[in-house]
């Protein structure tokens, strides 16, 4: 028993030396692809990364890949992935460059909604009102509704007319059940919850006519991102204040991002992420993230969510996904169902990827050596799939 608890207790000073341990980068080497285009996680836990490439589901040991297969429906209608959401009946939704799906759990297979008129539009977000329904954004199309019960995509011209244009880049209801509609061209549009009174914004109103997404805080308070800047809505008299940059620089803004502890987080195209400072009124870049990966500072981060244990995944274009920790963890080890693992799997999981491992050197066979004659080569399987990277791990020795 002191042998067993005395392994345990070398690894976790091992562990303890190295604080980018903390940090999980995950490449085109796990991925299908680099070229990130979103994220998100469905009820079960599973983190789904969507790439220019294909489909990436992470149970948090291990990404399974999913492709566009000719001649077979249950596969994705095509590799390159715009959107991805999870409904509020668990379904998560797939927009492909040229149509809509979802995925089917039990059958690990996907399944195609049709457009009327068998349009096959590039679905840009995916979104669900708190009446239920579910509208899609079709690029250059506007505004389209799946109507479930007959398994159809049917388009809201009357609605699409109202904001002035087919280029809209978001939709979004806030807490009076308005629905804000950012547009490429014509600014920003709020229809009233009868969905009758409209009003638009923009230039002067506005510092441009390209609003991107906008996004309530805990508090309500309502922000969106137009044309480099993102600007606060006084409910008072219906105007916009800006959020002052503290660079001063255009930011190209692809993503908000609200937590749990009520932070809204910015994420830009070359610029990292921004904190929103409400009380001050201004931008304030986050800084404090180190990465032995690349610059955080620079990265092009186009999709950004926490997930359920508060951690951060963050989606950068051409580089990879980045798990920023929710805390420091002594163990993230992940866990699996698999009752044993093999010297390879037991590596990966202690030491990360294969040039981790060789990076590793006598340690890493030092302490393999150690299981070996110990025994301790099972990790005890758990009831449920805790997601994602367990802050503990419990070593079956014997």
């Amino acid at each position: 028993m002191k042998k067993h608890l005395g392994i345990l207790f070398i690894l976790c000073l091992f562990w303890g030396q190295s604080s980018s341990e903390n940090i999980r980068f995950y490449d085109s080497g796990q991925l299908s692809c680099n070229l990130i285009t979103k994220i998100c996680q469905d009820n079960r836990g599973f983190i789904w990364v969507g790439t220019e490439y294909g489909l990436n589901k992470f149970d948090g040991v291990r990404f399974t890949q999913y492709l566009s297969r000719e001649n077979d429906s249950t596969s994705l209608l095509n590799n390159i992935i715009r959107s991805l959401y999870v409904d509020r009946s668990h379904r998560l939704w797939i927009g492909c460059s040229n149509g809509l799906q979802y995925y089917v759990p039990e059958k690990d297979a996907f399944r195609t909604i049709p457009f009327d008129g068998n349009l096959s539009p590039s679905i840009t977000q995916i979104y669900q009102l708190r009446t239920g329904e579910i509208w899609v954004l079709a690029s250059g199309r506007g505004i389209f509704e799946v109507d479930m019960e007959n398994e159809r995509i049917r388009p809201l011209n009357e609605l699409t007319k109202k904001c002035g244009t087919h280029y809209i880049n978001n939709l979004y209801e806030d807490r009076f059940n308005r629905i804000w509609v950012s547009t490429g061209k014509k600014g920003l549009t709020c229809i009233d919850s009868s969905r009758k009174q409209v009003k638009s914004y923009t230039t002067p109103e506005l510092p441009g006519v390209s609003a991107s997404t906008v996004i309530e805080d805990k508090d309500g308070a309502l922000f969106v991102a137009v044309a480099g800047k993102v600007m606060q809505l006084n409910e008072a008299d219906s105007s916009f204040v800006p959020i002052r940059n503290h660079g001063g620089e255009w930011l190209d803004i692809r993503n908000m991002t609200l937590d749990k502890d009520g932070r809204v987080y910015v994420s830009t195209y070359g610029n990292g992420i921004f904190l929103i400072d409400k009380e001050e009124c201004r931008l304030l870049p986050v800084e404090n993230i180190y990465s032995p990966f690349f610059n955080v500072n620079t990265a092009k981060v186009v999709s950004m969510i926490e997930d359920r244990n508060q951690n951060l995944w963050l989606g950068c274009f051409q580089k990879g996904i980045l798990m920023i920790p929710n805390r420091p963890m002594a163990f993230d080890f992940g866990i699996c169902r698999r009752r044993s693992m093999n010297r390879v799997e037991l590596l990966r999981l202690f030491f990360g990827t294969p040039k981790d491992i060789s990076g590793a050197g006598s340690r890493a066979t030092g302490f393999l050596n150690s299981m070996k004659r110990e025994k301790c080569w099972s990790i005890s399987p758990f009831p449920e799939l805790l997601f994602p990277c367990s802050r503990t791990a419990i070593i079956r020795c014997g």
